[in-house]
């Protein structure tokens, strides 16, 4: 099936952000084509950029990776018992790596 863009979104994705005041041209789909100067932009460059209106075409069609989530606290959750404070002395610890040997 083919996937509807809407232009207007693209072409706000790259007006607003990371990309504010860096283009000044865009095609039809809403990619831009030359540069704030009005220079067009290199071949390179365009096919960064595609993959980019790519992943954003994706990303509103699938909703967001697993790569754009929060990273969720690293604490330990409370229901789980926690290593003494003594452990983390330097004695203790010491000998907690010479038990576990080299990684």
């Amino acid at each position: 099936a083919d996937v509807v863009v809407d232009v207007a979104a693209m072409r706000a994705y790259f007006s607003s952000g990371e990309f504010e005041g860096k283009f000044s041209e865009y095609d039809g789909r809403g990619v831009p084509t030359k540069d704030a100067e009005g220079l067009p932009i290199s071949k390179s460059g365009t096919k960064k950029l595609q993959k980019m209106a790519a992943a954003f075409v994706r990303r509103s069609v699938n909703g967001p990776s697993w790569k754009d989530q929060a990273v969720p606290d690293a604490a330990p959750p409370s229901d789980r018992p926690s290593l003494p404070p003594e452990f983390w002395s330097s004695e203790s610890r010491q000998q907690a790596l010479q038990a576990a040997g080299p990684p």
